[in-house]
C-alpha cells in the first residue's frame, strides 16, 4: 500500500505541475500606458524677433476606464473572426511625464487580433478633488516675458486610438504606450489669443470659467491628439523552455 501510495502521489505531483504550466501559458497581458510628448514646444510663428514657447513641467489624468476592443479569431489562419471586448475599470491619477506610470493591465484569451481599439475614459473622482486633466508650466510669449500657465479640466471625457496593421498574439504579452502630443493639444490656440488672456496672480489660468476661450478650444483637441504603440514582450513560454 505504501508503494501505491508513493505512486499515485508522484502521479498527482506531475498531473498538478501540468495543470499549473497549461494555465501560466493561457492567454496574455496587455499593460496599458499613457505618457505625454512635446514637453517644449512653439505656438504659431511670431512675425516678431522671438518665437513663442511652452514649457510643461507638470501633467497628470485621472483615468477610470479602458477598453480593448478588437477581431479575434482562434489561430491565425482562421476563416472566421468574433469581436471581442476587455475591460480595466478603476480610478488612478497617471503621471503623464513618468513613462514608466501603468494605468492597468488587460488580460486577453489565446486568439489572434486585429482591428485593435482602445477607448480610454478620464472622470471626476468622487472621493477626490483631483482635476480630471491638469497641465501646468511656462509660457513665454514673443517679448521673451516667461508667464506661469495652468490648464485644469474638471469634465470627463474619452478618447480612441487605432494602429492600422497591428496584429496581437494572445500567447504573448504586450504593452500599449498611448502618446498625448501636447503641441496638438495647444495648436488651436494663438498668439494673440494668449497675449489678451486674463491673469490671475500673474498666472494664465485656463478651465472652464477662466479664459473659457482659449479652453473650449484645447477641450476639442484633448479627443483627437493621441496615438497609440504596441511593444511585443516577446514569447514568454521561451523562458521556461529550458526548465
Amino acid at each position: 500500500m505504501k508503494r501505491i501510495s508513493a505512486v499515485m502521489l508522484l502521479f498527482l505531483g506531475v498531473l498538478l505541475f501540468s495543470c499549473e504550466k497549461n494555465n501560466t501559458d493561457s492567454g496574455s497581458a496587455l499593460q496599458v500606458k499613457i505618457q505625454a510628448t512635446n514637453k517644449s514646444s512653439t505656438i504659431l510663428k511670431s512675425a516678431t524677433l522671438a518665437t513663442p514657447l511652452f514649457n510643461w513641467n507638470v501633467c497628470t489624468m485621472n483615468v477610470s476606464h479602458i477598453e480593448f476592443k478588437a477581431e479575434g479569431k482562434e489561430t491565425e489562419n482562421a476563416q472566421n473572426s468574433y469581436k471581442v471586448s476587455y475591460e480595466w475599470r478603476g480610478s488612478k491619477v497617471v503621471d503623464l511625464f513618468d513613462a514608466s506610470s501603468v494605468i492597468g493591465d488587460i488580460t486577453l484569451d489565446p486568439g489572434i487580433y486585429d482591428e485593435i481599439e482602445l477607448e480610454i475614459e478620464a472622470a471626476k473622482s468622487q472621493s477626490s478633488t483631483v482635476p480630471v486633466f491638469y497641465l501646468a508650466g511656462t509660457y513665454t510669449n514673443a517679448q521673451g516675458t516667461v508667464i506661469p500657465i495652468e490648464i485644469t479640466m474638471n469634465e470627463d471625457f474619452e478618447f480612441k486610438v487605432e494602429k492600422e496593421g497591428t496584429t496581437l498574439d494572445g500567447t504573448n504579452d504586450y504593452s500599449a504606450l498611448v502618446n498625448l502630443n501636447l503641441a496638438l493639444l495647444i495648436s488651436g490656440v494663438s498668439e494673440s489669443e494668449l497675449g489678451a488672456a486674463t491673469l490671475t496672480d500673474g498666472k494664465i489660468i485656463v478651465n472652464a470659467t477662466s479664459n473659457p476661450n482659449i479652453y473650449l478650444k484645447i477641450k476639442s483637441k484633448i479627443s483627437s491628439c493621441e496615438d497609440v504603440e504596441y511593444d511585443d514582450h516577446g514569447d514568454k513560454n521561451d523562458d521556461h523552455d529550458d526548465d
